[in-house]
């Protein structure tokens, strides 16, 4: 009985070790393969390059809004590239919208290594940058788009830079409640080092601005991706209320979209 316990802690606390070696690979799977929109057949699209402080060279696709339409500011999901999103970024061209979509550090041909802390500082790089790299002046209302992933980096971002709108794909209230959920048997939220929490209070989703609310309703999401299928959509915005509230789950399927563009179709 007792080889048999501690053969199973054994196995228990290989696995936990194992998994806190691997759980940057696992946070960031990105796909490095460098893609550009010529590739991809988006001929109105153009990659830029921004060098980071410390040297490094992030691949960022732009491309401007017509006359009286927002830009979207574009942060994938941890998984694929720019490339995955070619469906998504023409539906924005079709309708005019601006898109500045920045590849992270390891993805598709930028350099470098992802971690919160790069991340985090490379968006805001971007949004101080990014009306040099479309080559325009600042003409157009500035959309954060996140997914997944991005979701976190678009909150965060919106504390300290507050958009016109925000659009949150698959947003998740942290990495350790994510992964708690996946590893239910092992402390997730002891040992993981990256948080990308969005529920903090200094990242909380709706009070980034003062005045703004969240509701919820239901509506298909193939105006954005596919497959279709409906999904609980977060919606926010300017509102007359004085308490903002919000509703936010742990790995829930959900986009927020803000009146300029177009919400997806309902069933």
């Amino acid at each position: 009985m007792t080889k048999i316990l501690f053969g199973g802690l054994f196995i228990y606390v290989s696995v936990l070790a194992a998994l806190w070696l691997m759980r940057m690979s696992l946070i960031y799977p990105l796909d490095p393969t460098h893609v550009s929109p010529d590739r991809s057949r988006l001929p109105d699209i153009t990659e830029k390059t921004l060098r980071t402080a410390d040297g490094n060279d992030l691949v960022i696709w732009t491309a401007p809004a017509r006359a009286g339409e927002p830009t979207v500011l574009y942060f994938p999901g941890n998984a694929g590239n720019l490339g995955d999103r070619t469906e998504r970024f023409r539906r924005f061209r079709l309708q005019g919208i601006g898109l500045v979509a920045m590849a992270y550090r390891g993805s598709n041909g930028s350099t470098g290594k992802a971690s919160e802390a790069a991340v985090t500082a490379d968006a805001r790089l971007l949004r101080d940058q990014m009306f040099d790299l479309l080559g325009t002046g600042a003409n157009s209302a500035v959309i954060y788009y996140g997914e997944s992933l991005g979701s976190a980096v678009a909150v965060k971002l919106a504390t300290t830079h507050a958009p016109a709108g925000l659009i949150l794909e698959a947003p998740f209230t942290s990495v350790p409640d994510v992964a708690a959920q996946a590893f239910p048997i092992f402390p997730a939220r002891l040992i993981l080092d990256e948080r990308w929490a969005s529920t903090e209070p200094k990242t909380r989703l709706c009070p980034m601005r003062r005045g703004w609310q969240c509701s919820m309703q239901r509506v298909s999401a193939r105006s954005f991706s596919s497959p279709s299928r409906a999904e609980a959509t977060t919606t926010c915005g300017p509102s007359t209320s004085r308490k903002p509230s919000s509703d936010f789950s742990t790995g829930s399927k959900s986009l927020a979209y803000p009146a300029r563009i177009p919400a997806p179709a309902a069933r």
